[in-house]
Parts: C-alpha cells; structure tokens; sequence
C-alpha cells in the first residue's frame, strides 16, 4: 500500500486500523508484517569502507504507521511515570 493511498482516504481508514492496531496490541504484532528490505546509505568517506554507511530498514507503511503509534505510546506512559530520562531521545 502506497502512503499517497492512505494520505488521500484517511478519514475513512482511521477507524478500521485503529480497530486493528487495538488488536494488535492486545495479540501480536502479524510476522509478514515484520519484514522490511535493508538498504545501505553511503555517509561519506572511502566506498570500500562498510563504516561509513549506515543502515535504514525500508518496510511497509503500515509496518512504519504502527511503529509510530507504539512509540507514541510507549513514550507518553513512560513520562507520565517518570522513568523516561530527561536527556533520553530516538530516532521517530
């Protein structure tokens, strides 16, 4: 599923993933979703050198949409009973 699909009928898929990502939460999370390509990004330097790439793994959108979701999630329970750090940040 393309992201300019989900932009554009936002309104009438809000309610159906948020039922499926609520049961999600309850289960688990479904393994055909768990996977993602790997692709290398060049940082700068030698080529030949594998220390100068990092890796960014490129998934579906609804793979990436879910994540956003529990890591919302995740951290507003973490805050609000203070055992996330104050200097404590990621990557979103």
């Amino acid at each position: 599923m393309r992201s300019e699909f989900i932009i554009d009928v936002v309104s009438h898929l809000a309610s159906p993933i948020s039922v499926v990502f609520n049961n999600v939460f309850d289960t688990a999370f479904p393994a055909s979703q768990s996977v993602g390509r790997l692709c290398p990004i060049f940082k700068g330097g030698d080529e030949h050198d594998l220390d100068n790439y990092c890796g960014i793994t490129v998934g579906t959108v609804l793979s990436k949409l879910y994540a956003t979701v529990l890591e919302r999630r995740i951290s507003g329970w973490a805050e609000e009973h203070g055992i996330r750090a104050d200097g404590q940040a990621g990557l979103t």
